[in-house]
């Protein structure tokens, strides 16, 4: 992903130019006094990504211009798709815990590091401890999760910069992703047949969106006969409490280092806190969240149908294969063993005839 964004600097991009400059001071003034300069470096960088995705999508952007004179909060980028003008303002989130979880991994490296030191004195290879570096904390539950995503939004969106024009909130989730690394985290629920005892979960991602209290979180059961109900929402979707938002986009990263763009609409936004000469028809909504991510769905759930079909096909089949070939070779043992014991029973019972 550096490599994109260097490109799209080396391609005369200001904005990736700037951005790879920023991102490079706040990574050589990263030291064991000033870790704060990993969120700040990490902050840029996302800046960066969420450039390198809208140019893949062919829409246009640029830094937009700093604090008005009435001190406007205003979003990171502003930008464009088919003659529509929208904004994005990109939000990093990256460990549960913040500054206190930065401190703590650099803490804990310094004392692996001085470890290391001491016994490096002695003759022979030395290795070091592990340094985990984790995104939720130990032990967190599917609404656990999706309760720390809303609040770590809510604590970093600012309602000024959200309402100088029709915004789309993408929220990077670094090391703290769903437990649906896919488009079916956009569905109320959903049915997991990856296993062979199906599990019903709620998706992670649309109630971060439009999660209200009370809301019946379902998880993995655990064991056959374990209750599969985690418990009740106490917290409401950004997307309730912000429904003038054009749409949230949530940035993922799966194993194949591939970025996925999953985003939330609402069927009918409502544009009355904007400027009415910055509003857009409520239609141009679902069309930017279309041209900006690989999967979108509403709070009506139009678009679930999609997920939920697809979703099962793909994740089972790969498994039909090797259940069949298990089976098959059980089947053959157990022929085989058949076969050989009513061989020896018309043996004995020839023998027994004769004596």
């Amino acid at each position: 992903m550096l490599d994109e964004i260097e490109r799209l600097a080396l391609n005369g991009s200001p904005t990736a130019q700037s951005i790879e400059k920023e991102f490079r001071a706040f990574v050589n003034a990263i030291t064991l006094q000033n870790f704060a300069a990993i969120a700040q470096a990490y902050e840029v960088y996302c800046e960066g990504v969420a450039c390198v995705l809208l140019d893949k999508q062919g829409i246009k952007f640029k830094r937009t211009p700093g604090t008005g004179g009435h001190k406007q909060q205003r979003p990171d980028l502003e930008c464009e798709l088919d003659g529509i003008r929208f904004f994005v303002e990109v939000k990093a989130l990256e460990v549960q815990g913040g500054k206190y979880h930065h401190q703590g991994i650099m803490n804990e490296a310094l004392e692996i590091q001085a470890d290391l030191d001491e016994r490096a004195k002695e003759p022979g290879v030395h290795v070091g401890g592990a340094l985990e570096l984790s995104g939720f904390k130990v032990g967190a539950t599917r609404a656990d999760r999706i309760e720390s995503l809303i609040e770590k939004i809510e604590n970093n969106a600012k309602f000024d910069q959200l309402t100088y024009g029709p915004t789309v909130l993408m929220v990077m989730l670094g090391r703290l992703p769903s437990d649906a690394d896919g488009p079916y985290a956009l569905v109320p629920a959903y049915m997991d047949e990856t296993s062979y005892s199906p599990n019903v979960l709620s998706g992670e991602l649309w109630h971060v969106g439009f999660g209200q209290p009370g809301n019946l979180i379902l998880d993995w059961v655990e064991f056959e006969g374990a209750k599969a109900i985690d418990r009740l929402l106490s917290k409401e979707g950004v997307l309730h409490s912000r429904p003038y938002l054009v749409g949230v986009a949530f940035v993922s990263q799966d194993i194949r280092d591939e970025h996925k763009v999953l985003g939330l609409c609402r069927s009918v936004p409502d544009f009355t806190p904007i400027d009415v000469s910055m509003r857009i028809p409520d239609d141009h909504a679902q069309y930017i969240m279309t041209g900006v991510c690989d999967a979108v769905n509403d709070e009506l759930n139009s678009e679930g149908y999609r997920f939920i079909r697809r979703m099962p096909k793909e994740r089972t089949n790969a498994l039909i294969p090797l259940a069949d070939e298990s089976k098959s070779k059980v089947s053959a043992i157990y022929r085989l063993l058949h076969s050989f014991w009513t061989w020896v029973a018309a043996t004995v019972r020839g023998w027994l005839s004769k004596h």
